[in-house]
């Protein structure tokens, strides 16, 4: 019997998370594993519950990469939570018969992933994929999770768009980055907000117009 790898997603959405899943199940399919998509994050083997999986193959996956979402959803259950949910996970990890883990997610995915390596002392295999759009974990030179670029990528583009809008009908508008913690996605859009609203004003305040009905 072939051994087995699991694969899940915790935390928020974030571009790219489907390519992950495809790229880890095909190479580890093709290095003689098999593949175990596990729905919804740790949310179910939280509980102890091992129903919610799915036997990933090749063609479940190959068309994967270019689909935004998660075909394996994710949830915010974090293991690391307390001793009787982190033994759960371990158990229905085991139970699956599972020998690698891969978590994609964000901090607490990726704290409750270290949690779960310490506490099987190597009968599980772990390995993490840093996911979010904060881009707020701490990554060897800095580099940037992946999802932050193509988000913040997205994000400036909504706003060079309203920034135009602006220019246009002499309004200011407000476009409100949403994101639990707003580290550097948060700075970056709401800088380019800010140079929206000081755009506005500028040229408001220098418009014929404007100069027409200031006394």
């Amino acid at each position: 019997m072939n051994e087995r790898l699991a694969i899940l997603v915790g935390g928020g959405p974030a571009p790219g998370i489907n390519g992950v899943i495809a790229s880890a199940t095909i190479e580890a399919i093709n290095s003689g594993l098999s593949v175990l998509g596990l729905y919804d994050g740790y949310r179910h083997i939280a509980r102890g519950d091992t129903s919610h999986v799915k036997e990933l193959s090749i063609d479940d996956v190959s068309r994967l990469h270019g689909t935004g979402g998660s075909v394996l959803r994710t949830s915010r259950t974090n293991p690391g939570k307390d001793e009787a949910t982190l033994a759960n996970c371990i158990r229905s990890l085991l139970q699956l018969g599972v020998r690698y883990l891969v978590a994609i997610g964000g901090d607490d995915t990726t704290y409750g992933a270290s949690l779960i390596a310490a506490q099987t002392r190597g009968r599980l295999g772990v390995a993490t994929v840093p996911k979010t759009i904060d881009n707020d974990l701490p990554l060897p030179d800095n580099a940037p999770t992946f999802g932050f670029e193509t988000a913040r990528a997205f994000g400036t583009t909504i706003v060079e768009n309203l920034m135009e809008d602006a220019r246009k009908i002499w309004e200011e508008l407000k476009l409100p980055a949403l994101t639990p913690k707003m580290p550097w996605f948060g700075y970056v859009i709401y800088f380019f907000n800010a140079q929206l609203a000081c755009h506005r004003h500028r040229r408001h305040r220098d418009s014929p117009r404007h100069s027409r009905h200031s006394g």
